[in-house]
This record gives C-alpha cells, structure tokens and sequence, in this order.
C-alpha cells in the first residue's frame, strides 16, 4: 500500500550543518552504491546527504534522483539538483521519468531510524514511507545494508503525465526519538527550459518527484 498524507517539501540546498552533535554533508554528483533496485540505471548525478556523528558511529547516506523511464541516458540538471523532465507518458497514468531514491546505513541497523519520503506541487505535497515500499517491492531494492527504488508520480496520486509543472522531493531521516538527522532535497522541472549553466547530462528532459517515510504508529499516515 502506498501510504499519502501531508507534507513540507524544500528545495535542494549545498553545504553542510551540525544538528543535535550530527554533522551532515550534502552535495550533487555520483553515488556509485546506488542501483536504485534495477539495472541500468544513471546514478552519476545525485543529490546526496551524508549524517555522521551517529550513535555507535553509525553514518547514513541519503540520495535523490531523476532518470528517464525506459529510455536510455540521464536528465538534463542544473548541477545543484534541480532536472528538467519532457512532459509525456511510458505507459497509461505513468509519466516518462521516474523518481529514485536510496537510504543506506553504515554500522546500524534500520530499526533504529525513521524515514519520510515527501513529494508534490507547489500547491499541496504528500509522504509516504520509502522503507515500507522498498520493502514490498523486494528484490536488489533491499538488503541488509540498503532500501532504494525507482518510482513514478502515477503509482501515487492522480496526476496528468502531459502537463507541466514543479515538484519537490524531500526524504528525511529520523533518529528514534522523531528528532531530524538531516535530509536530502531534490526539485524536478516537467516541460520548463534548462537554466543558465545547467548540465546536459541527459538528452531526455524527464523528471522526478519526492518521498517521505513517516511511522503509522505515530500518527503521522493518512
């Protein structure tokens, strides 16, 4: 079951932050780790967050991407995470990019973090847990190390795959008191020109949307 409910979805930004003794570093470019539970798919350009500083000395490693849906080569982006995606549909309800993304853990296990996957328009954003859907999709999207998957905004929400528009994209992690560790941030731009400056690195213009995790046992779901 994908599981919606509200949201506040941000912007990608650089750089790096202390939160609660954690130190957390983003930036965009490749994750090579990331097979976003499929084969073939780009992962050289990313928006990623790393938290260190953990309990245990745990580090986990958050990543966001865009990337054409049954075509090869990878979206144009801005360098900074933002992708620009062609309106357009692979299949009926189903647009022509998908949204990836990818939570790994170095030293500690799953149960001791939460995860909220956000996404939306500017108007109204929802969440689901990026965990959960992992887990139900099964296969190289899981191990004991890793949750990760490519996903398209139509298994979510009524949307119109030909039109364009904004999305945001924020997938956070929670220690197990609910206090935030940090966040990867990702927008995706459908049927908008690519910006001054922005990569090429993709031949398509295909987009992606944002996901959260968010518990059932703490009310958050919908």
């Amino acid at each position: 079951m994908k599981i919606i409910t509200l949201a506040v979805a941000l912007l990608v930004a650089a750089g790096s932050l202390t939160v609660n003794a954690t130190t957390v570093n983003t930036s965009f470019g490749s994750l090579p780790s990331a097979t976003w539970g499929g084969s073939g798919i780009p992962n050289g350009a990313v928006s990623i967050t790393t938290i260190s500083g953990l309990p245990n000395s745990d580090t986990i490693t958050l990543g966001l991407t865009a990337t054409p849906r049954y075509s090869a080569g990878e979206l144009a982006n801005n360098g900074a995470g933002t992708f620009y995606a062609s309106p357009g549909i692979s299949s009926p309800g189903l647009a022509n990019w998908n949204f990836d993304y990818y939570i790994g853990i170095s030293g500690g296990e799953f149960a001791n973090y939460h995860f909220v996957l956000s996404y939306g328009n500017n108007s109204l954003t929802y969440s689901f847990d990026p965990v959960a859907i992992a887990n139900a999709d099964g296969g190289k999207s899981v191990t004991a190390t890793t949750r990760e998957d490519s996903e398209n905004l139509g298994w979510f929400l009524p949307f119109n795959p030909n039109a364009n528009g904004t999305y945001n994209y924020d997938l956070k992690a929670y220690d197990s008191d609910l206090n935030l560790l940090g966040d990867s941030l990702m927008t995706v731009q459908v049927g908008q020109p690519v910006s001054d400056g922005g990569s090429t690195a993709g031949m398509l213009g295909i987009g992606a949307i944002g996901m959260v995790f968010v518990k059932r046992k703490f009310g958050l779901a919908a």
